[in-house]
C-alpha cells in the first residue's frame, strides 16, 4: 500500500551534531517551538546519520541512513564542487 505524507514546506533548523571526522547526525531544532510530527519521530529514531565515505577529485560521496515508521531507509550520493 503506498502512502502518501502531507509534509509541512516550511523550512527547518536542523543540528549537526559530529560523531567523528567523516559521520554527522542531523536532529530537528526543538528548542523554537513545536515540532511537527515527522521532525519529532525523527530526533526519537536518532536523527539521520551521513557518513561521508570517500572523496575523490572534487566530489564526496556520502551515505544515509534513517529510521521512519520502523522501517530502515538508505540512501547514497555524491556532492561535486563546480
Amino acid at each position: 500500500m503506498l502512502e502518501c505524507l502531507e509534509y509541512s514546506t516550511t523550512p527547518k533548523i536542523l543540528n549537526i551534531e559530529w560523531i567523528d571526522d567523516c559521520n554527522y547526525k542531523l536532529l530537528a531544532e526543538n528548542t523554537r517551538g513545536t515540532l511537527d510530527s515527522i521532525s519529532v519521530e525523527m530526533n526519537e529514531a536518532g536523527g539521520v546519520l551521513t557518513e561521508l565515505v570517500k572523496i575523490k577529485g572534487r566530489c564526496f560521496y556520502y551515505r544515509t541512513t534513517n529510521t521512519f515508521r520502523g522501517e530502515k531507509f538508505i540512501t547514497t550520493g555524491k556532492l561535486c564542487k563546480i
